[in-house]
């Protein structure tokens, strides 16, 4: 088995995408845990950059793009999704401003940690993170609705291809031929605009806090789970 390596790739246009099982796209002597029952019809993104081509598998770009965190994990699932943590009054109280009110029981640290704020902004205010985050959801009831008549069939994690055009990501794994399986999303350069100024305010917090939007650097965005 080849050995991982570190690189980075731009991700291309939604329209050079696609979507294959993890049985067509990963020899099985590279990974045979995907040639398993359980995760042999797992999705995989597949894409071409340059004269390489990428197979990424959905759950972890889903992990390193949208749930870094166990508060925004648990509401992947979840009928309101990320309206249960915090509802967002776009354009308000001035255009281009969004107000964002954090639930009481969302949880301090979200907004007391700067970069683990900046992100949470980042999937409220962006339209496509939050496409992406809703369609987890919608396409886990498509399943469960599919298979009132039918016999079990494994669970498969479903998310929309992105369209995140020129987003650099950092990846590990290894190239097989002109080849990369990608096994860990390690960070990002910088997350797209949302185009906003965010206010937010918690329940826990007395003043609301303002300028909620802290601004990523140019050094990759860390994608840990906390």
């Amino acid at each position: 088995m080849p050995a991982d390596e570190t690189f980075w790739v731009t991700l291309p246009g939604k329209s050079d995408w696609k979507v294959e099982t993890a049985a067509n796209a990963i020899p099985a002597s590279l990974w045979p845990l995907y040639s398993q029952p359980e995760l042999c019809q797992q999705q995989m993104y597949v894409f071409r950059q340059g004269n390489r081509n990428y197979v990424l598998p959905v759950i972890e770009l889903a992990r390193a793009l949208l749930i870094r965190n166990k508060p925004i994990a648990r509401q992947l699932f979840m009928p309101a999704g990320l309206n249960q943590l915090a509802p967002v009054n776009q354009h308000r109280p001035f255009q281009g401003q969004a107000e964002i009110k954090f639930r009481e029981e969302t949880p301090l640290y979200l907004i007391d940690n700067p970069q683990v704020l900046y992100h949470l902004i980042w999937l409220l205010l962006h339209p496509e993170p939050s496409r992406l985050f809703s369609s987890v959801y919608r396409h886990m009831v498509e399943q469960q609705e599919s298979r009132v008549s039918q016999t079990y069939r494994r669970f498969t994690f479903i998310m929309d291809i992105p369209d995140l055009p020129g987003m650099k990501v950092e990846y590990a794994g290894p190239i097989w031929g002109n080849t990369v399986f990608v096994r860990e999303v390690l960070g990002f350069t910088r997350l797209p605009d949302h185009g906003y100024k965010p206010l937010f305010s918690h329940p826990a917090r007395k003043q609301p806090v303002k300028n909620g939007g802290v601004q990523a650097s140019a050094s990759p965005v860390f994608t840990g789970y906390t």
